[in-house]
């Protein structure tokens, strides 16, 4: 375990150092300049120029590449262009919202799902079938965006349940969280079906329903606990998918979280906040799929890392 574990930290080290390079370059790459984008459209050609070398613009890539791994190795992650502030102190701040969105869509994702999958597969062919999976399609088709303002002009304009946008009490999370777990909660749903219809028709069910068991303990204990692994490794993928959806669903009900804040930050061309925000979204990912690894373990005993 212990090996398996260091190999694993070591694998993530590598992936750590390829998303720096490639987000480095990628954003340097950009057409525009950071240094005329800060400063007013009346800026002379000299202000501009010592901007750039204020904030080490002016340097070769390779020189500012060093002194970024260098900041990064005594996490340093660098003062933001645009607000003048501590990169950490700025994800810090917008960072809770979002995970307060992002945990309660994976809940909705996996109360809501899970449920629909199972029904759908013992209720195979059946009108409850049809509906559940008709969601489920519906969920994984259907634009983050477009859902938002459906859900905003159904639940919020013309009934007026829910606020439109911002954040205070649990009534501005309802609309953003459902927006958000659409796609994770048809994902779900699709496979806990597949994966219940196989598990349905083995041996061992059949062993289990000739014994008396009831019809709710053969699909609960000897059904779904052996469609864990497979729950457990979409949970796992579901958390970058969250982060992803959640700049477009931020942006939507101005959901003062982190994805927000990175659209504020590309349009800025604030390089250290865009940079330390990518490592950590990428930080965020690595740990969840180290976890999700470790599981598996404890899920099946007979897997043998």
């Amino acid at each position: 375990m212990t090996l398996y574990i260091l190999k694993r930290l070591g694998q993530a080290l590598v992936a750590m150092f390829v998303v720096a390079l490639a987000v480095f370059l990628l954003i340097r790459w950009a057409p525009g300049d950071p240094a005329r984008l800060m400063l007013p459209e009346t800026a002379s050609k000299e202000e501009v120029e010592a901007l750039r070398v204020r904030l080490g613009l002016d340097r070769p890539l390779p020189v500012q590449f060093g002194w970024f791994l260098k900041d990064l190795v005594n996490l340093d992650l660098g003062t933001s262009f645009f607000y003048n502030r501590p990169v950490a102190e700025i994800i810090g701040l917008h960072f809770p919202r979002t995970a307060l969105l992002g945990g309660v869509s994976l809940v909705l994702s996996l109360v809501i799902g899970i449920p629909l999958g199972i029904i759908a597969a013992v209720k195979e062919g059946r009108l409850a079938d049809f509906v559940a999976m008709g969601f489920a399609v519906i969920g994984q088709s259907v634009p983050i965006f477009w859902l938002g303002f459906m859900l905003v002009l159904v639940f919020s304009i013309k009934f007026h349940w829910f606020p439109t946008s911002g954040t205070g009490t649990w009534q501005h999370l309802v609309l953003p969280a459902t927006t958000l777990s659409a796609f994770t909660m048809a994902l779900i749903s699709r496979l806990v079906r597949s994966g219940m219809l196989d598990i349905l028709g083995e041996d061992y069910i059949r062993t289990a329903r000739a014994k008396g068991l009831s019809e709710a303990l053969v699909i609960l204990r000897h059904g779904f606990r052996n469609l864990m692994i497979p729950v457990v490794t979409v949970v796992g993928m579901s958390v970058g998918v969250l982060l992803a959806g959640s700049v477009v669903t931020e942006a939507v009900f101005a959901w003062p979280g982190v994805g927000l804040m990175i659209m504020t930050a590309v349009s800025a061309r604030d390089y250290p906040l865009i940079q330390a925000f990518t490592l950590f979204v990428a930080f965020v990912v690595i740990c969840v799929n180290l976890i999700v690894d470790l599981l598996y373990v404890y899920l099946d005993p007979r897997i043998r890392l």
